[in-house]
């Protein structure tokens, strides 16, 4: 589950969810009851992939009290910093279904029911952000299902066995060390021997 940005839009402006659309993708009515007068396939804002948008009367939008927090957008031929309530012309509503969904999510973000299932996620993200940091699991140099199973259990092993080593650091140090004069004892032992061995013959 990812959120989605809505990139330079406020969030006081409404979405596209709240338009009705007929069964063939075409908007029916705008937030504030007013039906569009056409729809023409344009080019997109900033780019040059053309795609559906709905027309609507510039007169209605332009006297809509709800035209600063409408997606809508003023007509192209106007002066640089001019207000949409000042243009001439109609005014375009991307509709395509990528829009239509993106503004849907955006709106489910802001229930409290979508926050409480990301805080599970919120809760993991640290753990992500350590397994593509450290262990590289976003840059796999395999491919296939199955061997990106074992190169990603792999990562997650190493990652779980570097946490507990942390965690019982001390713990380690002790043993290791305690291991290490146990050692040397054995050694000192094995090495007494052998000189008593050599001085008998």
């Amino acid at each position: 589950m990812t959120p989605v940005n809505r990139s330079r839009l406020s969030d006081d402006v409404v979405g596209r969810d709240l338009f009705q659309f007929d069964s063939n993708g075409f908007a029916t009515r705008c937030p504030m009851g007013h039906r569009p007068i056409d729809h023409r396939i344009l080019s997109g804002h900033n780019s040059t992939r053309r795609s559906l948008h709905a027309i609507f009367d510039g007169n209605t939008c332009r006297s809509c009290q709800m035209l600063d927090q409408c997606p809508v957008r003023a007509p192209n031929h106007r002066e640089r910093g001019c207000s949409p309530r000042d243009t001439v012309g109609d005014f375009r509503l991307e509709i395509t279904p990528e829009m239509r969904l993106r503004d849907k999510m955006s709106s489910d973000q802001q229930t409290p029911q979508w926050k409480d299932r990301y805080k599970i996620r919120s809760g993991i993200e640290a753990t992500n952000s350590e397994l593509k940091r450290s262990h590289g699991i976003g840059k796999l140099r395999v491919r296939r299902a199955v061997k990106v199973c074992f190169t990603v259990a792999c990562k997650l092993i190493a990652c779980n066995i570097k946490r507990w080593a942390k965690a019982h650091f001390y713990v380690l140090n002790q043993l290791l060390h305690s291991f290490i004069l146990l050692l040397e004892a054995r050694l000192n032992e094995v090495g007494r021997f052998h000189n008593n061995a050599l001085l008998c013959k």
